[in-house]
């Protein structure tokens, strides 16, 4: 079957990101906005979480059941429903704990449950969840760009990270970056 756009689905057939939850709903990232799928009753219903107008880049659910979506220009959100919880990161240029930027190419959450977040132009950052601080890592730590593209992790825990100047691989619990 082939889904477009319209009233009962999604608003946009640009679809850029999917992700299927523990819960087998499968989340559908479109350069307007998030949409979830429900395989069962076969309804497509839009995202409160994610409000306004977002192009989602990315989306992934992390272990503990939270659902990241990365935007092009309007940060981190995420949600937990069991939890009841939600909300977003947005840059700010004042807070050097904060995202290092509103525009967000890839997510990845590591085997130590860390979430890496690959940014357009403002390096690659990873979210402490405890303290929802954010440690950033850039051309000044050695990375050879700040454009991050993917994330993925190796079987012995060193991150590849593919850029816009080649690729990268970085032990995850000491930040140290082999070009």
């Amino acid at each position: 079957r082939h889904y477009k756009r319209g009233a009962n689905t999604f608003p946009s057939d640009f679809i850029v990101s999917l992700c299927k939850t523990s819960s087998g709903e499968i989340l559908i990232g479109t350069a307007l906005d998030l949409t979830s799928y429900n395989p069962q009753t076969k309804i497509f219903t839009r995202v409160k979480e994610v409000p306004g107008s977002n192009f989602v880049s990315d989306i992934i659910e992390s272990k503990d059941s939270t659902v990241w979506v990365a935007t092009v220009n309007n940060g981190l959100y995420y949600y937990n429903r069991n939890k009841s919880i939600y909300g977003s990161f947005r840059y700010n240029i004042l807070d050097t704990t904060g995202i290092s930027s509103d525009m967000i190419n890839t997510l990845y959450e590591d085997s130590r449950d860390n979430l890496w977040i690959g940014t357009e132009g403002g390096g690659l950052c990873r979210l402490n969840k405890k303290t929802q601080t954010f440690s950033r890592y850039t051309t000044g730590n050695g990375l050879p760009s700040n454009y991050i593209f993917k994330i993925l992790e190796d079987d012995i825990g060193k991150l590849w990270i593919s850029t816009s100047r080649g690729l990268v691989c970085m032990n995850s619990a000491t930040a140290a970056i082999q070009v």
